[in-house]
């Protein structure tokens, strides 16, 4: 409940008590075409009239360069995305992370809550693009998010949350989700994660706007590593190297691959 009112059920974040009451938020979400050369279910986010009005504040009171103002005018428009996220990362940097965390997580309620079913039952195949100004925010908020559980320890769930953000616009990765999905993957124990990333990427066309991210310096060492760990009774690298020791000489080699182009 919150203030008195039951809030939908969230599969993002779980609703804390005391928050707004979740009436007309303004921001929906529908089907659209999909980009020129591009294929999948393709999705957009809408911000109605409403919610523009509140917009026009938010950057006014941005511009007056006093947090203050945006807390005042987040108690007409509780539910502004820009202003959360923006309060959220004035509060994380001040280090009170647990207010900035439920600023942030008030922004994704939010936006799941816009989530068409047609959208929720789909994600993983389901696309949004970036050039569209309206979904900058989910990636941001989802991004933020992610960066957040993962300082909390949570690697298993910021894994999870870089898996969404590279499969809601895989060939475009906006947000950089491929220079740090490998180090949660590695935290978070999913080495054949790693591998398939990896192969995947390896064996794409030189076309493919990501063809390179399998020789970026942290796939080639994440690879090496990933593939330690699934090596029976894994040990430490030895100055002498037996052919008989497998597959602890591929990872080696992997490792030496990944040294020497970089």
């Amino acid at each position: 409940r919150g203030g008195g009112r039951v809030l939908k059920k969230s599969s993002l974040v779980t609703p804390r008590e005391g928050w707004p009451a979740l009436q007309r938020t303004g921001i929906s979400m529908r089907a659209c075409d999909a980009p020129p050369h591009k294929r999948g279910a393709y999705f957009e986010l809408v911000l109605d009239e409403d919610y523009m009005q509140g917009q026009h504040m938010f950057l006014a009171m941005a511009a007056t360069h006093d947090p203050q103002n945006i807390l005042d005018m987040l108690q007409q428009h509780p539910w502004n995305l820009d202003a959360l996220l923006q309060m959220s990362d004035m509060y994380s940097q001040m280090g009170e992370q647990q207010r900035g965390c439920e600023l942030l997580e008030r922004a994704l309620f939010a936006l799941e809550m816009a989530f068409p079913a047609a959208f929720s039952s789909a994600l993983g195949s389901v696309r949004l693009s970036y050039l569209h100004p309206p979904n900058r925010l989910l990636f941001s908020a989802l991004f933020r998010q992610l960066l957040a559980v993962g300082r909390r320890g949570c690697a298993r769930t910021a894994t999870e949350l870089a898996k969404l953000i590279l499969s809601l616009a895989p060939d475009e990765d906006p947000v950089g989700v491929l220079l740090c999905i490998d180090h949660y993957a590695l935290r978070s124990k999913a080495f054949e994660l790693v591998l398939n990333l990896h192969d995947f990427y390896l064996n794409t066309p030189h076309s493919h706007p990501h063809h390179h991210a399998a020789w970026m310096p942290n796939f080639a060492f994440a690879r090496a590593l990933a593939r330690w760990h699934l090596a029976p009774n894994p040990s430490p690298p030895s100055s002498s190297s037996s052919e008989d020791h497998q597959p602890l000489p591929s990872a080696e080699a992997l490792l030496r691959r990944g040294l020497l182009p970089h």
